[in-house]
Formats: structure tokens, sequence, C-alpha cells
């Protein structure tokens, strides 16, 4: 009985505000008939059937490009060192975009990385920082170019 005294009332006021706010031709005010928009231009033109599209030869359809990647720190900090690139970042704070690191590896011996890789054909910079985990060193940070499918650079 409880329940029903809680939502008789809700009911009611439910019902006549859907009574109340019925269709018909209540007020004053109508649209005025729609009619069809003119074209703004002449006729209109044959759309191309996609067997009819023709590529030029030797377009490429690939979405990225291979680079060839050869690093070198100019003063390795003798601990173990690791390089970042990022596709995405913002040179003139110095910060990248974290979430576009494309590598994350640790340098050879010598302070360098060497390795090939792919690139969407969007990017043609990347952001590099090396890193050493054990040294006293701040982060080397560089914009980096790539040159006919190569980047060779020395931080």
């Amino acid at each position: 009985m409880k329940y029903l005294s809680i939502w008789t009332p809700c009911a009611l006021a439910i019902s006549a505000l859907l009574v109340g706010c019925g269709g018909g031709e209540g007020g004053g005010a109508s649209a005025p008939p729609s009619t069809p928009t003119p074209a703004l231009y002449g006729e209109a033109l044959e759309e191309a059937e996609t067997a009819e599209l023709v590529a030029q030869k030797g377009f490429n359809f690939g979405t990225d490009y291979k680079v060839d990647v050869s690093l070198s720190v100019a003063e390795p900090a003798g601990a173990e060192g690791y390089l970042s690139l990022y596709t995405e970042f913002d040179a003139a704070s110095g910060r990248p975009d974290y979430a576009s690191r494309i590598v994350l590896s640790t340098l050879d011996n010598q302070g360098g990385y060497s390795h090939s890789m792919r690139l969407p054909n969007h990017v043609t910079q990347v952001w590099a920082e090396v890193w050493y985990r054990d040294a006293p060193t701040k982060p080397l940070k560089q914009m980096l170019t790539v040159s006919n499918g190569v980047i060779n650079e020395t931080l």
C-alpha cells in the first residue's frame, strides 16, 4: 500500500502534463511551406566510377617510409645510456608528447645507436632524448630531421 501511495501522485502529475501538452492545432504560428532549394551551380557533374580512377605511374600508395638512424653521443657519461625518439613534440619548450614515443632503447658501449625503422609519411622530424640512469648529467635533447631517409646526428 505504501508503494502505491508514493507513485500515485507522480503518475497523476505525469498524466496531466502529457494531456496538457497534447498535439493539435493550438498556437497561431505555423512554419511556412518548404520549397526545394535550387542548385547553386549549373548542371551537376558526373561522378567518376572507382574503375575509372587512374594513378600516375610510379605513385606510392604506402603510408610510411624507411629511415636509417645513426646517432652518437659526443661525450658519453660512462654509464648505461638510454635513447627515446618521439614523433610529436614542442621544440620551443623541449617537451615531447610522451604518448608518441616510437623508440626506447639502450645505447651501445660507445654511446651510439644504429637501427632502421619506419615513419609515417607526414613525419619529417623526430625528437631525441638521451639520458643516463646513474650519471649526474642532464638529459640530452635535440630535434632531428630526416634527410633522404637518413638521420645521422651527434648529440
